[in-house]
């Protein structure tokens, strides 16, 4: 399987109109930037999975970012607008998050990505393995138009 394999039918997609304030002398976004586009996709996915802050908080637990891997493949640029999608690859110790960013106008995959979370108590103790509660919101079908 590719590192970065193509998005299943029923990943999250986001839009995003690049604004000028992310561009950098360079005239393109700044690689900084770039964790935005994921985390509004990422939010998306969440939600439209009854994960999001609120749930995840009357679960008893929360999600934090263990890490992050960006490959920057093309630059983006003021006005264009990208498509974020996400899914996840594995979901047994962490959750893996699969990103594709891809330029609207020409189709182009501007960038791949991936974060990993993991699951904590409330009481900030990690969790070895994600809970079944969580497990089963992830493996049920997606609730669309779940504030993304």
């Amino acid at each position: 399987m590719s590192r970065y394999p193509e998005p299943p039918a029923g990943a999250t997609r986001v839009e995003i109109r690049v604004p000028f304030h992310h561009i950098d002398f360079l005239r393109i976004v700044w690689h900084g930037r770039y964790i935005e586009y994921l985390e509004a996709a990422q939010g998306a996915f969440l939600r439209e999975h009854r994960l999001d802050l609120s749930d995840m908080q009357a679960l008893g637990f929360a999600f934090v970012v263990a890490e992050t891997r960006v490959r920057h493949l093309a630059p983006l640029r003021y006005g264009d607008v990208v498509r974020v999608t996400c899914w996840i690859d594995g979901d047994e110790s962490r959750i893996d998050m699969v990103y594709e960013l891809c330029d609207v106008a020409t189709g182009k995959r501007v960038a791949t990505a991936r974060t990993s979370l993991v699951t904590l108590t409330h009481q900030a103790e990690l969790c070895m393995a994600t809970p079944d509660a969580i497990l089963e919101r992830l493996r049920a079908p997606p609730v669309r138009g779940a504030g993304g």
